[in-house]
């Protein structure tokens, strides 16, 4: 890549607040965050800037899962958020 190339990435908010049901992806979005930061370090000497980028909640039925012991909906964590 050139000098003044740009890498983006695609990260969530997973990886900054406890989501049910979503561990996983919780680790996914921390690991892209961790190889974003690292990239971004190794990368600058070369002017190649490197960036994530984090989508919000978005409310879908796959979000609002529920299960006999959790009663938690999407706008109970969204609420958590702020």
């Amino acid at each position: 890549m050139s000098p003044g190339s740009v890498i983006i990435f695609c990260s969530g908010i997973a990886a900054s607040i406890g989501l049910p049901y979503y561990s996983a992806g919780s680790a996914l979005c921390g690991a892209v965050n961790s190889m974003t930061r690292s990239l971004a370090v190794e990368l600058v000497l070369r002017g190649i800037r490197v960036n994530a980028i984090s989508p919000g909640l978005i409310e879908e039925s796959c979000n609002n899962r529920r299960n006999s012991s959790s009663k938690e909906s999407m706008d109970d964590i969204v609420l958590l958020l702020f």
